[in-house]
């Protein structure tokens, strides 16, 4: 009985929300993200799970059950990326056939799902005792047409992987953190593909800068080829007093060329009550060469401002950047140099039981660091 119930608060459902009209534009709403080597190991041929009958209720259908039968993908997590060939594409924390001797249940699963709902798995991670598991961030799916994500655990080091996948379920492992002192150590947030072909992304932990919060390094950001034959650690946060640390979402890449991520900790004040931690978050730039500055440091003079900010930057079409906060619950909006921040915050205290008012505080600018590895 006990497994019954562990099983049913496991099922997850993916919902088809039914417009007024279909065949729109291209823009991505719902949790949809839309996309434009080594040798690849050969998965095993997948087999379609069938889709339940979908069912609809108040405009919204569902049209796959997560983990009705045993080796299927389970608990699904991040956005689905609608991917080229008109599928979308996912990943699951668990499910899958291969157990992981660090977890007592499965590995997780990348799978491909048609519009309809069939789902199929296109790898079983953990299928080698040097695979990756548990992937951590939505996919993406780069200019070569092939599928790009990380995992936070496995891999040769232990701690995460980068890897790939194309359209038909070929998977290659890229890359294992973890593998020398000082490397990056818990990939964390989606890979972003540069204009010049690479990709990057950014690691929790790792790298030389200590963190006294977390009695770990304060976390790296790395540039790889999709090739994987060229991976390089651009940055090792926590370098300076000040400096950003534990980054903990992916990167934007700004009309500039240069990269605009978030940190949990780091910056100039205090928001732990430990004397000499410094962990409120901060806004920082970052250029492909791996030049940090610091933009903004969060947890400010202003009342209410926002601390620890969560997951990537949204760019608005007014020229902002939008993205929000663990703690304070404002939504925040930051010019691209830094300049001018706008707090959105409801009037009662984020609830979203009064209408959004904007606040724009006097323009200030941190006095920006900057270190190159």
């Amino acid at each position: 009985m006990y497994n019954q119930l562990r099983h049913r608060s496991c099922m997850a459902l993916v919902l088809a929300f039914a417009l007024g009209s279909c065949g729109g534009g291209g823009s991505s709403a719902g949790g949809v993200q839309t996309a434009p080597s080594p040798s690849p190991s050969p998965s095993p041929s997948p087999s379609p799970s069938p889709s339940p009958s979908p069912t609809s209720s108040a405009g919204v259908s569902y049209i796959h059950a997560f983990g009705t039968t045993t080796g299927s993908a389970n608990q699904p997590r991040g956005a689905l990326l609608l991917a080229s060939d008109g599928n979308f594409y996912g990943i699951t924390v668990s499910g899958g056939t291969n157990g992981c001797f660090e977890r007592i249940e499965s590995c997780g699963t990348i799978f491909r799902m048609t519009p309809q709902g069939t789902v199929t798995v296109l790898h079983a991670f953990g299928a080698s005792p040097t695979d990756g598991f548990v992937p951590s961030a939505p996919l993406i799916q780069a200019s070569d047409g092939a599928i790009y994500g990380v995992t936070t655990s496995g891999g040769r080091g232990g701690f995460g992987t980068v890897f790939r996948i194309t359209l038909d379920g070929a998977y290659s492992q890229l890359h294992s953190f973890g593998m020398s002192p000082g490397d990056g150590k818990l990939p964390r947030g989606a890979l972003l593909e540069g204009r010049d072909g690479n990709l990057y992304g950014a690691t929790l932990a790792g790298g030389t800068g200590p963190c006294p919060l977390t009695r770990d390094d304060c976390g790296t950001a790395f540039r790889i080829s999709k090739s994987g034959n060229d991976y390089r650690q651009l940055y090792s946060f926590g370098a300076f007093e000040g400096d950003a640390e534990r980054p903990n979402g992916a990167f934007i890449q700004t009309a500039d060329g240069n990269l605009l991520g978030t940190s949990a900790g780091g910056g100039v004040r205090n928001c732990s009550n430990v004397p000499g931690i410094f962990d409120c978050g901060t806004v920082f730039r970052m250029t492909p060469g791996g030049v940090v500055t610091v933009l903004y440091a969060f947890g400010g003079t202003v009342a209410g401002d926002g601390a620890q900010p969560e997951g990537p930057l949204t760019p608005g079409g007014d020229g902002f950047f939008y993205g929000d906060n663990h703690r304070g619950r404002p939504v925040r909006r930051v010019r691209r140099d830094g300049r001018l921040r706008h707090r959105i915050q409801d009037e009662r205290g984020g609830n979203g039981q009064r209408p959004l008012r904007i606040r724009a505080p006097a323009p200030r600018r941190l006095q920006p660091h900057s270190r190159r590895l």
